[in-house]
């Protein structure tokens, strides 16, 4: 899926979990607890990711092992504004990269051969 900045800045994701996880943020390992076993805390990314504007996504993924006994994962992010006591906001994950801004729609008219937009600051 895909991570959606709430806001531009410098984000450090984070992940808490029994047994392990893997955390991979634009093909990057990013957190990996595979080895170390359960967690009771986040265990925090040493590199950020930088997002310019609000609402600019990234690729990450997931990755969970249970072994046995009790089973949690949690994702975390440490950012601007951001409490990093609590996990993701579900509305932060998406299942497919946001290509265009909030509000508009891509389509194709059924009339033309190839559509293009050209968007810049001074577009709207």
């Amino acid at each position: 899926g895909y991570f959606k900045a709430p806001q531009a800045g410098n984000y450090k994701f984070g992940a808490q979990s029994d047994d392990g996880a893997k955390v991979i943020v634009g093909g990057t390992t990013q957190v990996d607890t595979w080895s170390s076993g359960a967690t009771t805390t986040p265990t925090w990314a040493t590199n950020t990711v930088s997002f310019a504007n609000a609402g600019d996504t990234t690729q990450i993924t997931v990755e969970y092992k249970e072994v046995t006994g009790a089973a949690n994962v949690g994702l975390y992010v440490d950012g601007p504004g951001i409490d990093k006591g609590l996990p993701v906001p579900s509305d932060w994950l998406l299942p497919k990269a946001q290509v265009v801004p909030d509000g508009w729609t891509l389509g194709i008219d059924d009339n033309v051969n190839y559509d293009f937009a050209v968007i810049n600051t001074n577009s709207v």
